[in-house]
């Protein structure tokens, strides 16, 4: 099953670099939707119930 299995191992060292900017992206735009949130929670907080 793997005896035809062969991988470029130079090309996969080079790829590690472009999956690491991206790994990266996605934690950038993760902690700005929590800041998002965590200001606009704080900017409209909720009042209660107004009767």
């Amino acid at each position: 099953m793997f005896e035809d299995f062969n991988i470029d191992l130079e090309a996969f060292i080079d790829s590690l670099g472009i999956m690491g900017i991206g790994m990266l992206g996605i934690f950038i735009v993760i902690a700005v939707i929590m800041g998002a949130m965590y200001l606009l929670t704080g900017i409209f907080k909720d009042k209660g119930d107004k009767k």
